[in-house]
């Protein structure tokens, strides 16, 4: 059965969130960055670009849905600030170094704060009838930079915050299973070096690996 984040259950969401982001992130920024630059398109890459990413709507190798996650997750916990400093720094690296385009915080940075009003309404700070429009107008600030921004409109921004969203809100009540998983060792350690891939994909970029 699922509970609410209480303080005892309220780091299984944000370790969840951030074990994802981690692996996304690493896949994205990491392998895809590297495969990119040698022209290489190998197996299982190729098929998972082919059956995941395009129909999904996730391109660039789930980098910026990683990206997307690691917000969400530092929205999750306000009151720890230098986390949430690490994620937006690990995002401006990216932002700054991969894509060279600074308009690609318009549309990461609402997942943060989309974040922190889904902590608000869970730790009932906020009324879910104030909640609701706020998370919906967080989701109208990425549509409105995707389409100020032409650069963007081909990696279908909207849809990938859209999953971020909907994934923040199923886990911040975690069920015994995904308390399990974000429990485990593994997942914690990749919890805790979240942001280590997104600023890993920006030096690639600056030493031109």
């Amino acid at each position: 059965m699922a509970v609410a984040v209480t303080p005892a259950t309220g780091t299984a969401p944000v370790t969840l969130l951030r074990a994802g982001a981690a692996v996304l992130g690493t896949y994205g920024y990491v392998l895809g960055l590297l495969l990119a630059r040698h022209d290489l398109n190998p197996e299982p890459v190729a098929t998972i670009r082919v059956w995941l990413n395009r129909p999904l709507g996730l391109g660039e190798d789930f980098g910026p849905f990683a990206v997307m996650l690691l917000l969400a997750a530092a929205g999750l916990q306000p009151r720890r600030l230098v986390q949430v400093g690490l994620s937006v720094l690990a995002t401006v690296c990216v932002c700054l170094f991969v894509y060279e385009d600074p308009a690609r915080l318009l549309a990461f940075l609402p997942l943060l704060l989309a974040g922190y009003v889904t902590w608000a309404v869970v730790d009932e700070r906020l009324p879910a009838w104030a909640g609701v429009p706020l998370g919906v107008g967080c989701l109208a600030v990425v549509v409105a930079a995707d389409r100020a921004f032409p650069g963007l409109r081909p990696w279908w921004y909207p849809v990938a915050a859209v999953f971020a969203v909907l994934l923040s809100l199923v886990v911040v009540r975690p069920g015994p299973t995904a308390g399990a998983v974000a429990g485990h060792p593994v997942t914690r350690a990749l919890a805790v070096a979240a942001e280590v891939p997104f600023v890993a994909g920006a030096l690639l970029v600056l030493v031109g690996a």
